[in-house]
């Protein structure tokens, strides 16, 4: 996580988000749920189908994290 936190300040935009997104399959729970809403804010479409696969994960604060981004993200785009 540490490393995770630099790389926000010295990586590009995208190269970051890519890096967050190999987050979502962290064994750590907090984890889990801080690079969903990485990648939820930062609109990272790749990670879409991996945080819709996190609906069924058997951490509830992950479950609700999953539940909750899909619904900002669907919120964002339908504005558009």
């Amino acid at each position: 996580m540490h490393a995770h936190r630099i790389g926000r300040r010295i990586l590009d935009r995208a190269t970051y988000l890519e890096h967050a997104a190999t987050l979502l399959n962290d064994p750590e729970a907090a984890a889990v749920r801080s690079a969903i809403g990485t990648v939820s804010h930062g609109g990272y479409r790749p990670a879409i189908p991996t945080v819709v696969g996190l609906l069924a994960h058997a951490h509830p604060m992950v479950r609700r994290a999953a539940a909750d981004e899909l619904v900002r993200w669907g919120r964002r785009w339908s504005r558009r």
